[in-house]
């Protein structure tokens, strides 16, 4: 789970598949409406459930009320005056996440 290796899902009771088809209707459901996509993902505590892998993106997208991607290449361009302080940190709290395993490897800018 995010990189690292777990015996199993932490969703609590609830299973693995069951956690994700509640997430895929609520998609189905409220998908154009966010707020009222956050308000009931909030209200079924599905957040503290977890995050399917493979809707992540989707889901984070919407509950952060992303609109335009323009900003994300914008910003991503600009030049990060914390980014040795990042790669110092990175290195020395994950070093046994599978992106992180060689300096500047996969999954490192």
């Amino acid at each position: 789970e995010y990189g690292f290796v777990v015996d199993q899902f932490r969703g609590g009771t609830e299973s693995y598949s069951d956690t994700k088809m509640r997430w895929y209707l609520l998609i189905d459901k409220y998908g154009s409406d966010r707020k009222k996509f956050r308000k009931v993902a909030q209200k079924e505590s599905l957040l503290e459930k977890g995050i399917p892998l493979a809707l992540k993106g989707r889901i984070w997208r919407d509950l952060a009320y992303v609109e335009n991607s323009a900003d994300y290449d914008a910003l991503s361009r600009m030049e990060c005056k914390y980014e040795y302080q990042i790669h110092v940190d990175v290195q020395r709290t994950f070093r046994h996440h599978f992106l992180f395993f060689e300096e500047y490897g996969k999954g490192q800018a």
